[in-house]
């Protein structure tokens, strides 16, 4: 191959790869422009696959490109995991010399490629901090589309999962594993097999409806929002914020059927806080959980569960259109989880 086609080729393939790791597009398919490269030999493959690596690292696609040149296998016909496609062809040393390389290890130490891995955990608190409150997505993979850009680069994120058919980067499964969780999918699923390792833990993604064999998830946590600026004034005068406090309900009148459910650091001080913005100092105080070792992630618990009662009809922001005795309720199961130590 001529040296001015191949530098035209490997220029294009890094802008290709860039471009998606920039925008956050994930496409299973190795950009096209390699297709000529692919069809090279021995020699052609390996000084184009380090060079492009060596242009665009750290970039989540190529990385798991490379893990996929590592660990291809069948068994009995479930799994079925090749090499990407279209991808110019590597050994499973070479792929693993250049992953190990990249990665600034010594020779002869062991890549990790299966510890230190983002959890189910992060995978819902990455929604809590980059979602907004009924944002909708139909299926997993809209989920997964929406996040992984969001994860600093770890190596192990883009091995495959072996219990996953198809090859699928371990992000993309975990996603899915923590969307299997969301409020409501197991009735969804009522009358299939249950995996009884699977709840219905995550209370801020909701399963809403299936459509034609697909679910759609709604976001329900507060999600992304401007800051508060009286939480923020309580704050203040810790000498430390362990992060810890109560989640509360109140009430007020004026508002017949709504009740407000938040979180504070001091709630007797919010609550006189809304006193003062009204002139009848008509707020009252529902229920209080006792301290929770996180009031942030306490608050979401307890926006969840009660946006997702049968009895609530309407939410606004952190007000609940919802009876009274429902919104206790919440707060009690919420500090069942979130009780501090």
């Amino acid at each position: 191959m001529r040296e001015e086609l191949y530098n035209g080729i490997l220029e294009r393939t890094a802008r290709e790869l860039r471009s998606r790791e920039e925008q956050g597009i994930w496409k299973s398919g190795f950009p096209t422009s390699a297709k000529r490269v692919a069809a090279e030999g021995h020699s052609t493959r390996l000084r184009f696959m380090t060079e492009l690596a060596e242009q665009v690292w750290p970039n989540k696609y190529l990385c798991h490109v490379l893990w996929r040149f590592i660990t291809p296998f069948k068994l009995k016909k479930v799994l079925d995991v090749h090499p990407i496609k279209k991808a110019p062809l590597l050994s499973p040393d070479e792929s693993m010399d250049l992953i190990a390389r990249l990665s600034g290890l010594a020779a002869g130490d062991p890549i990790p490629g299966d510890g230190g891995h983002h959890s189910e955990v992060d995978i819902m608190r990455k929604c809590d901090e980059v979602m907004s409150h009924g944002q909708e997505f139909h299926g997993p993979s809209a989920i997964f589309q929406r996040l992984y850009h969001e994860f600093d680069f770890v190596l192990s994120d883009w091995n495959l999962n072996s219990s996953a058919d198809g090859g699928t980067p371990r992000m993309k499964r975990i996603v899915t594993n923590a969307v299997r969780r969301a409020r409501g999918r197991i009735e969804l699923h009522e009358g299939r097999s249950r995996d009884k390792a699977i709840d219905d833990s995550w209370v801020e993604m909701a399963a809403v409806e299936k459509i034609r064999g697909k679910i759609l998830y709604r976001y329900v946590g507060r999600g992304t929002g401007p800051p508060d600026p009286v939480e923020r004034a309580l704050v203040s005068r810790l000498e430390d914020d362990d992060g810890s406090g109560f989640v509360y309900a109140f009430a007020n009148d004026a508002w017949p059927g709504w009740v407000k459910i938040g979180m504070s650091v001091d709630w007797e001080a919010r609550l006189e806080s809304y006193q003062t913005s009204s002139p009848y100092r008509d707020y009252r105080k529902l229920g209080v959980t006792e301290r929770v070792a996180s009031r942030e992630d306490a608050e979401r618990h307890a926006h969840g569960i009660t946006e997702q009662s049968r009895h609530c009809s309407e939410r606004k922001g952190e007000w609940f259109r919802v009876p009274e005795s429902i919104a206790l309720d919440s707060l009690s199961a919420t500090f069942e989880i979130h009780r501090s130590v």
